[in-house]
């Protein structure tokens, strides 16, 4: 079997860092994964902007957020009930949580 982490660090080499996933820092690349579940990036984009719009865009501020409150700002990603859930319960796990590289399998085994 090949080893991905060698692959994944050939082509990194290669091509660069390529800067797909649409994020201005760690907890909004969470949050757009999350909401990304079951509907298209056009809807993750308008609730991540409604997030921005009321300062809601950190796992900090959403631990902080009551779920009916999230839900309202991320309607548009559908499942937004659910979604809120678990990004409140996501960020509550996370939110003073910052891995080293070196934990890279204690944070897979977490997560």
């Amino acid at each position: 079997m090949p080893d991905f982490q060698q692959i994944y660090e050939l082509l990194l080499d290669h091509y660069g860092h390529q800067q797909w996933w649409p994020a201005d820092n760690r907890d909004e690349v969470i949050i757009g994964a999350i909401l990304t579940q079951n509907t298209n990036w056009k809807n993750v984009t308008k609730a991540i902007k409604n997030l921005k719009e009321r300062d809601l865009c950190s796992l900090e501020r959403i631990s902080n957020t009551e779920p009916e409150i999230i839900a309202g700002l991320i309607r548009s990603c559908g499942y937004y009930n659910i979604k809120a859930v678990r990004l409140k319960n996501t960020a509550d796990s996370l939110k003073d949580w910052f891995p080293k590289a070196s934990e890279v399998n204690e944070a897979r085994e977490y997560l």
